[in-house]
């Protein structure tokens, strides 16, 4: 039996190199992980207001991530993964400090061929967004519960 420790769903750009366990994935076990949109939480008086943030001009996006498998307590074969995180752009930094290390063009490439293994190179990769690509809305606080899978986490809500 064999566990992991990468449970999480968010790793810090700067964790890949000072961490040993992030940084023998980075090596051979990057991915990209396709989204049309993310949720951070926006700190506000009344508490946190979940905010979804997507490109304004674009379907979806690409985000830089790290995967690995482990045999779980029933002895089955599982795959995790994780997002990578960089400090936020200006387009969310009033929501909040981080977002997800987004990729495009060439970066693309770069991050997914299997004879780059410069950690150097690879965490150049790794950077906030451009600014004004981004646009967010309030949405409801249905979206806290994973479990919930429904048009209501996406619809925006009247604040």
């Amino acid at each position: 039996k064999s566990n992991t420790s990468f449970t999480m769903i968010n790793i810090r750009a700067e964790s890949l190199v000072e961490k040993a366990h992030f940084a023998r994935l980075l090596q051979s076990k990057r991915c990209l992980i396709v989204a049309d949109g993310f949720y951070e939480w926006k700190k506000e008086k009344n508490g946190k207001t979940p905010m979804r943030i997507m490109f304004e001009n674009a379907p979806f996006f690409l985000m830089a991530g790290l995967w690995q498998s482990y045999i779980d307590e029933n002895n089955e074969k599982c795959y995790a993964c994780a997002i990578i995180t960089v400090p936020a752009n200006q387009d969310i930094a009033n929501i909040h400090n981080r977002m997800p290390a987004i990729l495009y063009d060439e970066a693309v490439h770069d991050w997914l061929n299997p004879k780059n293994n410069d950690a150097k190179q690879l965490h150049l990769l790794l950077k906030p967004l451009k600014d004004n690509l981004l646009t967010s809305y309030p949405v409801s606080k249905t979206v806290n519960n994973p479990a919930n899978e429904s048009i209501a986490c996406i619809e925006p809500i009247q604040k």
